[in-house]
């Protein structure tokens, strides 16, 4: 149903010269990419285990903004995509705002964005 809700809003003519993408958030499910380029793109969230996801408050909002510094940076769709996931898995973690610490680097509830984002990739395979 996703697949096809997206593909509508795909075919009605939205994003980059009308040929999508559409990318629709879908919680524990991860995400699912839709365009006219390709076949329809599943990517799971980042916390596969959800023991892990404490609160989900703000994980969409994390998602979009991990998106879209993504994409102004130039990557593709799939990659910005994991930022996505990876900005999330930070927000669910806790109640409340992740926990900033600074040591050599930036780390976010004691791991860094770096850390995620090279994991994230290789859990696909």
């Amino acid at each position: 149903f996703v697949e096809q809700c997206a593909r509508e809003f795909v075919d009605s003519g939205v994003g980059e010269n009308g040929l999508g993408p559409v990318i629709v958030r879908c919680g524990k499910w991860g995400c699912c990419i839709v365009s006219n380029k390709s076949q329809p793109v599943w990517l799971p969230p980042y916390h596969q285990d959800s023991s892990k996801v404490i609160d989900p408050t703000g994980a969409g909002n994390c998602f979009l903004g991990g998106f879209a510094v993504s994409i102004a940076r130039g990557v593709g769709i799939e990659e910005a995509a994991l930022a996505g996931s990876v900005a999330a898995s930070f927000a669910v973690e806790q109640l409340g705002m992740p926990k900033l610490s600074i040591d050599e680097e930036e780390r976010w509830n004691g791991d860094t964005v770096r850390n995620r984002l090279l994991c994230h990739p290789k859990r696909l395979k």
